[in-house]
């Protein structure tokens, strides 16, 4: 079994049995043992075949199944396939070699038992090889687009990376200075940071013009300040005053989904930033103002956004003492689509639109190139979108919505564990679960 770390939850565990194998039965899911994973100090599942202790939480099969379809799936370098679809059933899914769906799918194996595993050491190890000088990361490898133009890395790509090879990548205090000072050099008079690093490769880099402010990729800053203990307060102040318009998260670019946002926030909370807790409500709330407030939204959310809001109302509710007995119907239409390999589906994290004939000409230095103040050129996208040509994309993978999955249901199994010391509802102090490490 894979359990969450249990340093800082001060309730007793006692398994959710009853409950679980409601779900587990539900759903038609097979009682048969999972493949083995190497999973380390934190747990090991039992091997193939194997018989299991007759009290076992039967959400520890989803889970470890899950787990085994990961390492099963895993490229020889460590990374996970990845594609981009023009259609959001993927039905018809194209190879997108970019970096960032292997980091999240390592994010969603953090604080897991998973995290002591071969199969996250492999893939960390991927990450890590595709870093630039300077501790940054891209969402492509430095020439995955051509000798002559380089995507610059990016605060996202950044924050998530360091966030999950901490402890494993050697960061020196100076090392630390220099990665916070480029930060500092890309954030606005809001306490925001700019998407892209400009000018970090001086004449073959590029960048989307306008590089702008995004909530979701600051929500991952927010993470990464917090994982090592960085100053953080004006970007807290930054991110409530972005999340105060109406309808705030239609336009904010590349995270657009308040289940999504709530999922970031959720992992800002668990990975050392605990004042995210109050944007993790906000979402929440939002949400279950507007979609939400249909009794069938779980049936129509696609898997990724379910698993996603799971993740941070689980989150939620263990922070407030709180059974949430109503989720447990989201979690069953969660588990009901589970494929028979213990995988789910492709679900898109993430859309957006480009023109590839544009792109094409700007990368040939046609056209839509626009000269940088720091070296290089911006790509300018709000001309190449407004020209003939342009689509929506779709982005994901299968493992990285299995990924999604498993760490929806490691924290409702936790819930689960929690719920007879809960009582009805929310009592005492708030305190973090055994997700997060103690505030500092």
């Amino acid at each position: 079994m894979n359990r969450l770390p249990a340093a800082v939850v001060n309730a007793p565990a006692t398994a959710g049995v009853l409950l679980a194998g409601f779900v587990l039965a539900a759903c038609g899911g097979s009682p048969d043992a999972a493949p083995p994973m190497d999973a380390g100090a934190e747990g090991t599942p039992a091997p193939s075949g194997a018989p299991r202790a007759a009290d076992e939480n039967p959400l520890d099969i989803y889970v470890d199944k899950a787990g085994a379809y990961l390492a099963s799936t895993q490229a020889e370098d460590g990374s996970w396939p990845y594609f981009h679809s023009r259609k959001p059933d993927f039905a018809e899914p194209e190879p997108h070699a970019n970096l960032f769906g292997t980091m999240i799918t390592l994010m969603n194996l953090t604080h897991t038992g998973f995290e002591a595993s071969s199969t996250f050491k492999r893939g960390a190890d991927f990450v890590q090889g595709r870093m630039s000088k300077g501790f940054a990361w891209s969402l492509y490898e430095p020439g995955a687009l051509g000798d002559a133009s380089w995507f610059e890395p990016d605060a996202d790509d950044t924050s998530v990376a360091l966030t999950v090879l901490a402890g494993r990548l050697r960061l020196a205090p100076v090392e630390l200075k220099e990665v916070r000072a480029r930060f500092e050099r890309h954030r606005t008079r809001d306490g925001l940071y700019l998407t892209y690093f400009d000018g970090f490769h001086p004449e073959k880099g590029f960048v989307p013009d306008p590089n702008v402010v995004s909530i979701g990729v600051n929500l991952n800053v927010l993470g990464f300040f917090g994982k090592y203990e960085l100053p953080r307060a004006s970007l807290v102040q930054g991110l409530q005053s972005l999340t105060q318009g109406e309808r705030y998260w239609e336009k904010t670019p590349f995270y657009r989904s308040l289940p999504v946002l709530a999922y970031l926030a959720s992992n800002a909370v668990e990975h050392g930033a605990p004042e995210a807790g109050e944007l993790l409500r906000r979402f929440l709330a939002d949400f279950a103002a507007g979609p939400g407030q249909d009794e069938e939204f779980a049936s129509r959310l696609h898997t990724l956004d379910l698993a996603a809001f799971i993740k941070a109302r689980a989150h939620a509710c263990l922070l407030e003492l709180s059974p949430c007995r109503d989720l447990d119907l989201k979690v069953f239409q969660l588990a009901k689509r589970r494929q028979m390999d213990g995988s789910w589906e492709t679900a898109p994290f993430y859309e957006y639109d480009t023109n590839p004939r544009a792109l094409e000409a700007f990368l040939a230095r046609r056209d839509f190139a626009v000269r940088r103040k720091r070296g290089g050129y911006g790509y300018d996208a709000e001309r190449a979108l407004a020209s003939p040509g342009t689509v929506r994309y779709y982005d994901g993978s299968p493992a990285e919505t299995t990924s999604f999955a498993l760490k929806a249901l490691v924290f409702y199994r936790e819930l689960l564990d929690r719920r007879p010391a809960m009582g009805p509802g929310p009592q005492g102090p708030s305190s973090p679960p055994r997700t997060s490490p103690a505030p500092s």
